[in-house]
């Protein structure tokens, strides 16, 4: 009921501006379905046309809705649907879209000590704040996410910050991705991940590549250290 009133605001909105009035009535639940000549303000059976769009309204509920507004009630629920299919399948594959604060930032990237030039990635990369980070610490940074929208919105936020030449967002898996071209991780993961991760990492990474994990550490890789919350591990 509530969306649907804010479909009819919207729609009306649109109306309004283009210079048409759309006036939205209540029909009873026991109406029952039926089609009028363009042009006719109301009915009892609970279907209209109206000469605005030449459109067909059809009832839901106790409300009715034109074809624009079931138009903009698809659209709606699709891209709903996507965002939360994609943020789903980010919690099931690898793990779900949490920030990292600001402190926790600085303590990983302090930790890496990223050198200049060096190539750094950043596994679940997110809004991709992490991989400007490593930019501005001087790394080629690029980030991989399988959320599409967040690589979308993480690439804008990159391009405003004027870091496009070192710093990119891949909408990539993570457990596809060949990660033998870095020599600093960085990484936000989940416990039921870290040790199929630790697995792949151990057998790409080149040796003395770091990896600076937020939160949680792998099973049988010991940190070089742990410094509020973040562990440090070095490949031998």
């Amino acid at each position: 009921k509530v969306f649907g009133n804010f479909i009819h605001l919207l729609v009306g909105t649109l109306g309004r501006q283009h210079g048409t009035n759309h006036e939205f009535q209540r029909i009873p639940p026991s109406d029952e379905f039926s089609r009028l000549p363009v042009g006719t303000a109301e009915s009892t059976q609970g279907i209209t046309r109206s000469s605005f769009f030449v459109h067909t309204t059809v009832r839901y509920s106790n409300y009715h809705f034109s074809q624009m507004e079931l138009l903009v009630y698809f659209i709606l629920l699709t891209v709903l649907s996507l965002f939360f299919f994609f943020f789903g399948r980010a919690f099931i594959m690898g793990g779900p879209y949490v920030p990292t604060d600001k402190k926790t930032l600085r303590t990983m990237i302090s930790l890496l000590q990223i050198r200049q030039g060096e190539r750094a990635c950043d596994i679940g990369a997110g809004d991709g704040r992490i991989v400007m980070a490593l930019a501005q610490a001087g790394a080629n940074a690029v980030g991989y996410e399988r959320n599409p929208f967040l690589v979308f919105a993480g690439n804008l936020w990159i391009r405003k910050n004027g870091l496009s030449t070192t710093a990119k967002l891949r909408h990539k898996n993570l457990w596809k991705a060949d990660y033998r071209e870095f020599t600093a991780i960085t990484l936000f993961g989940i416990p039921y991940i870290m040790n199929r991760l630790e697995k792949k990492l151990l057998a790409e990474l080149p040796h003395g590549a770091r990896v600076a994990s937020n939160a949680f550490s792998f099973p049988n890789w010991k940190p070089v250290i742990k410094q509020s919350g973040v562990y440090l591990y070095v490949k031998e």
